[in-house]
């Protein structure tokens, strides 16, 4: 006749990440979820209770159903989805081109600066002229509605020049990168049927065109009429083409109208209130859709472009001064540019944004940052995110104006809220589609079975994604094989298809990987029956691909890994160590400065072996990494090595000779300070002081080497070695005081110092080293200390030094100097074993 009812207490820890336990109670089914607080938040399991639940009532109402046709969220959660988060409508004028909307601002602001480069600029009435008499001259052409004219010009006034006439005559522009390989510029200007190719004359002969080619600085174009022409075009008509990378080997175009380039640009003016006071730039690059935005809110607004040079797009410190010089308020830089320049102090900018890659770093700045993501099929800018705080994920925001999203399964059903999910596109941005590839349009841009409207389309964009439960979007990575390396959207496909073209390859696969610092980058893994040499590979797909699309290594295998199923196995594909022939003949570094240079080189690039003729960009480097070598020169030769100099000179001997040039013609040898009572300290060691001032008693910023000796060793000779080490270097001798309120350092001539000396047992050495490291007396000196523990037939031998006399660096040098003195055993004759504190008494 007992009675047992369970009693309700609080768990604390759980055995599993997430747990359901069910029971019955009162007649009821009952569950209890068990979670990890450290990875789970109380409403995700909340609302995974709430899915779980709706999934439980439909297979009760029919238990023979698909389990892909259980839906799990709530009509309630449904309506979030499709509604509250997609609440975007805004009214803005649909029946306008963008190139009316310029001329209107024309007539507000005609002698606003509407174009700076370099030492030129135009006012917004000499541009509206400029493109008038280009227009003109297209229009006599018979350029008209949805007519593409190609054009490729290098960044100058003539770039906005050249598009604004073509829009006012009508056409649709298709921008062309000066930097692109000539095949691809070729097939670019084949394929979109262009009949008409705007450019400057030192490129005109770049490539073979069928068409006409028009100079854009035409001569006696004073004489031209300059005034607006009629309109011809409407909103629905086209306004650029912009090709992407494409899967089956060649790039696509994406086919961009008028209407929703006005969408975006009336969406960009009022989201970041740009008014005709603003000084801004145009840094993508030119046939990056990202340079869209970059030109056409401005334009209709009355704001000021500043077209940033090639000089100076990837020096962060020159960009920065620029930046301040011209007082620019606004700007755009890619992902990986952008957390470069949130690492330098600017006061111009009010907000800089950014996008084509995964935003992975944020550093809080007195500017605003936003995080913005978007494919080129839904012009340019999809959601925009305010990031004002550190995540471990940086969401991408929220859709923008008259845009909406979807996050579906592979059924094409809606995701709840925290599931991933194919991210879908709709909204007044959607491209028109594909040019000349109409089963590529229909593939992607499909029917959008959550509207009324039955013409309406959603393009699935192949991201994978999820919602956040404030609306914001979290984006996860890809879906299908296409990728963004360096903010440029490739198919590894197209890149695939190049390798196999080349002779001597029958199997070629492209990955990602992610290096060290979190960056990605290709890799490619080629059979041949051949050797294979990189450089000839290199030379191969560049006149195909632009640089982003090179592999940065090249892995020779005599089989692909394959799975059960027959299939390429990508996950037993091996990993870069570092060991590759680049078909250069392996010259070893030598003086000092090139075997310092090799280790820079092999820590930037993952590369073990680097000879001094090697060429960086052919081991793997590109231009990120190139600053990366630029910024590390600085900090290691203390040389401000210009980052075309990287370009110019991409080996080790190529820049090694290049500092002697520069020493023998800038630098004269440094002369020995006069001695002194006292000396200044340097900023690091007043910080350090002023540190312990504050601390009192502590061993922060102690330096403890520990090691373990084997061999005879002499303990006179040993430390006889330190006393002639602490002789020669003064910062060995160095104590700190305070004179008239600051702080300084005090060199002395003579100091005694012994070397602690004791003999122990195994057991005792933990205790010991714990007593050994403690903290110092900056007013005395010496700043360091040693001790040497004899046991069995081993030395322990401790050192310990105060940080403010020594660093990293500074401390292989010491070890270096150490051992030559104690010359009576060879390094190979002591064994030794250096090992840090912590891990020395976890294995003890």
């Amino acid at each position: 006749n007992l009675k047992i009812t369970p009693y309700e207490f609080e768990r604390k820890t759980v055995q599993f990440d997430l747990s359901i336990e069910g029971f019955e109670l009162h007649n009821q089914l009952a569950f209890k979820f068990y979670y990890i607080t450290q990875l789970f938040k109380r409403e995700t399991i909340e609302r995974m209770t709430g899915h779980f639940v709706n999934i439980l009532n439909q297979i009760i109402k029919n238990s023979k159903c698909n389990i892909a046709e259980l839906l799990m969220i709530s009509d309630a959660e449904r309506e979030q989805l499709m509604h509250k988060f997609n609440e975007t409508t805004v009214e803005y004028p649909k029946e306008i081109t963008i190139s009316q909307l310029f001329e209107e601002q024309v007539l507000k602001t005609p002698d606003n600066s509407a174009v700076v480069f370099e030492d030129q600029k135009l006012t917004y009435q000499e541009l509206n002229e400029k493109a008038n008499q280009i227009a003109k001259v297209l229009r006599e052409k018979g350029i008209g509605s949805d007519q593409i004219v190609a054009i490729m010009v290098e960044p100058s006034l003539e770039m906005i020049i050249g598009i604004m006439g073509i829009l006012k005559a009508g056409g649709a522009y298709l921008p062309i990168d000066s930097q692109y390989p000539v095949d691809r510029v070729e097939y670019m200007l084949n394929d979109s049927q262009a009949k008409i190719l705007l450019t400057q004359h030192h490129l005109s002969d770049k490539v073979k065109f069928t068409g006409e080619i028009i100079n854009i600085n035409i001569e006696k174009i004073d004489t031209i009429e300059d005034n607006n022409l009629t309109i011809i075009n409407t909103a629905n008509d086209l306004a650029y083409v912009i090709y992407t990378s494409g899967s089956t080997g060649k790039p696509k175009g994406v086919m961009v109208e008028h209407k929703s380039l006005v969408n975006l640009a009336i969406w960009y003016n009022d989201y970041y209130a740009v008014t005709s006071d603003d000084n801004t730039t145009k840094y993508a690059g030119f046939g990056f859709d990202a340079s869209v935005w970059e030109i056409f809110p401005y334009l209709i607004n009355g704001a000021t472009i500043h077209i940033i040079g090639n000089e100076i797009r990837l020096d962060i410190n020159k960009l920065n001064e620029y930046y301040e010089r011209n007082k620019i308020t606004i700007s755009f830089l890619p992902t990986q540019i952008c957390e470069q320049f949130m690492e330098v102090d600017n006061n111009s900018l009010r907000c800089l944004l950014t996008g084509g890659d995964k935003l992975k770093n944020y550093r809080k700045q007195s500017y605003q940052l936003v995080n913005n993501y978007g494919p080129t099929e839904n012009t340019v800018v999809t959601t925009s995110f305010v990031v004002n705080e550190s995540y471990n994920n940086i969401p991408i925001g929220k859709p923008i104006a008259n845009s909406q999203v979807y996050i579906l399964d592979k059924n094409n059903q809606l995701q709840p809220i925290g599931v991933p999910g194919e991210l879908c596109i709709a909204g007044n941005g959607l491209a028109r589609g594909y040019l000349n590839r109409p089963e590529l349009t229909d593939e992607k841009f499909i029917p959008n079975s959550f509207r009324v409207n039955p013409c309406a389309r959603m393009y699935r964009t192949g991201d994978l994604a999820r919602w956040l439960p404030d609306g914001n979007i979290e984006f996860l990575g890809r879906i299908d094989q296409q990728i963004k390396i360096r903010g440029f959207r490739i198919e590894l496909g197209e890149i695939e298809n190049q390798l196999l073209s080349y002779d001597q390859i029958r199997e070629a696969i492209v990955v990602e990987k992610i290096d060290s610092d979190d960056n990605n980058y290709l890799c490619a893994y080629i059979v041949s029956d051949e050797e294979v040499f990189v450089t000839e590979l290199r030379e191969y797909l560049n006149k195909e691909l632009p640089d982003y699309m090179i592999p940065s290594y090249f892995i020779c295998l005599d089989q692909m890994p394959l799975n059960a199923n027959g299939k390429i196995d990508r996950k037993a594909l091996p990993d870069v160590d570092g060991n590759f022939s680049i078909g250069t003949e392996y010259v070893a570094p030598e003086t000092e400065s090139e075997v310092k240079m090799a280790k820079i080189w092999s820590e930037i690039l993952g590369v073990k072996k680097v000879g001094i003729n090697d060429n960086f960009f052919e081991l793997g480097g590109h231009s990120l990494k190139a600053t990366q070598l630029v910024s590390r020169v600085l900090k290691e030769f203390n040389v401000e090595l210009p980052l075309k100099e990287v370009f110019k000179n991409p080996t080790i001997k190529g820049l090694v000779d290049y500092f002697i040039q520069l020493s023998e013609s800038t630098y004269t040898s440094i002369p020995k300070v006069a001695e002194k009572a006292y000396y200044p300290v340097s900023s690091a060691q007043k910080r350090l002081f002023a540190l312990k001032e504050l601390e009192g008693e502590s061993t922060t910023y102690n330096m403890p080497n520990i090691m373990i000796i084997e061999g005879d060793l002499d303990k006179e000779r040993f430390a006889d070695a330190f006393k002639t080490l602490i002789k020669r270097h003064e910062s060995l001798r160095t104590a700190f005081a305070v004179v008239a309120g600051e702080a300084v350092q005090i060199v002395h001539q003579d100091v005694e110092f012994n070397v602690a000396y004791m003999e122990a047992t195994e057991e005792e050495l933990s205790k010991i080293v714990q007593e050994f490291i403690k903290p110092f007396d900056l007013s005395q000196i010496p700043l360091l200390r040693v001790g040497l523990v004899k046991f069995t037939d081993k030395h322990l031998f401790m050192l310990d030094m105060h940080h403010i006399i020594s660093d990293g660096a500074s401390m292989g040098i010491f070890f270096s100097e150490f051992f030559k003195l104690y010359e009576d055993q060879s390094l190979e004759e002591l064994r030794i074993q250096y090992k840090d504190f912590s891990a020395w008494q976890n294995e003890l």
